[in-house]
């Protein structure tokens, strides 16, 4: 049958615990009060207490990945990050029709893109805010054809607000490197924020400099589209590249 484990409160579960997974025979180990940061695990055939290390909560709620805690937030719901981390070659979906806040709280998430087409950590079809003095940072390990991008975000019709002292930083140094790929019909607002890109900071796409005026000028790109990034105490280190053709 099963074999069951309780504890009046986490300070009871600050013990060994170990049952042979052959004790049992045609039942399971259940639990109950368990502490959220601790779970039972099988390993090779012993159950046992571990810790859950979280990355992210979402409505009072621990996820021990960033995606996890994405795919958890509901329309309007934070996901604040509870420590740094560092991701490889992952990409989270902001679906359409979906607002969702990701509060950096001071930490870091370091990304990196082991991949030789496009790549984005955000795919934004609905709305993310980023806010909260964190940093992301990207660094790609391959170089990329003319074709291909490698970005933090990318921005496909959706709508992006950066905020109250975020970095997104950019170490990309291919043709095609970029921290916000803005896809036309997006909305953009940089506020009090840092945005560095190796080689370009901004990528506007579907569009071609001569749209704008002369050169890369962020003044024409705010006249001409729906971004503003020259308000508060912006720092924008990179060029603005506009689609395909400069």
């Amino acid at each position: 049958g099963d074999v069951y484990l309780s504890g009046a409160d986490a300070t009871a579960w600050d013990l060994k615990i170990a049952v042979n997974a052959s004790a049992i025979k045609t039942g399971s180990v259940v639990v109950s009060k368990l502490p959220e940061n601790l779970k039972v695990e099988n390993a090779n055939g012993v159950y046992g207490i571990v810790e859950q290390i979280f990355v992210a909560r979402v409505d009072g709620v621990g996820y021990t990945t960033l995606a996890e805690a994405f795919a958890a937030a509901q329309n309007g719901e934070t996901v604040k990050l509870l420590t740094s981390l560092a991701i490889d070659s992952e990409t989270i979906t902001i679906a359409d029709g979906k607002s969702i806040t990701l509060d950096m709280n001071g930490k870091k998430i370091t990304v990196t893109d082991n991949k030789s087409g496009n790549y984005e950590l955000f795919y934004i079809y609905g709305e993310l805010t980023v806010t909260g003095n964190g940093t992301i940072e990207l660094t790609a390990t391959t170089d990329r054809d003319w074709n291909a991008s490698s970005s933090i975000f990318h921005n496909r019709g959706g709508k992006l607000t950066i905020e109250k002292g975020a970095v997104v930083s950019n170490g990309v140094a291919t043709a095609n490197g970029g921290n916000l790929y803005v896809y036309s019909g997006s909305d953009l607002t940089v506020k009090n924020a840092t945005i560095t890109g190796e080689n370009r900071a901004l990528w506007v796409h579907n569009y071609a400099a001569a749209d704008f005026g002369a050169g890369y000028n962020a003044k024409a790109v705010e006249d001409r589209l729906n971004i503003s990034i020259l308000n508060g105490n912006n720092k924008i280190n990179g060029d603005i590249r506009y689609g395909f053709n400069e």
